[in-house]
């Protein structure tokens, strides 16, 4: 009963905070432009989660001297496949946009799609 009575009131709750949020929006003169990626980052539970499996990747990977250096080795690959990949998906990125541009409009800087590593 009381966990029914909570979920309500967390419903009027978030009820009041979207009707008000039009006017947030409407106050400020030029809301920050967001990508989904910093959105997603932002988001409680994946930051909570993300903390977790680095915690996690860092106790397994000082567990020995062979996690180690697999896991060491592991991450020299990925580092060198992203950099060699780089310039071929930059140029397949600009090429997707133009080919799109009639679909999905103008984009200014396709580079800031990608994930820096």
């Amino acid at each position: 009963m009381v966990l029914t009575e909570k979920f309500r009131n967390l419903k009027f709750e978030m009820a009041a905070d979207v009707q008000s949020a039009p006017n947030a929006v409407a106050a400020s003169e030029s809301p920050e432009v967001k990508t989904f990626s910093s959105r997603l980052n932002e988001l409680p539970v994946v930051m909570a989660a993300m903390e977790q499996l680095s915690q996690i990747y860092s106790t397994v990977k000082e567990k020995n001297c062979v996690t180690k250096m697999a896991f060491g080795a592991g991450e020299t690959a990925v580092q060198t496949a992203a950099s060699a990949t780089k310039p071929l998906l930059t140029c397949a990125t600009k090429t997707a946009f133009t080919l799109a541009k009639p679909v999905i409009g103008q984009v200014d800087e396709p580079g800031k799609l990608f994930i820096a590593f």
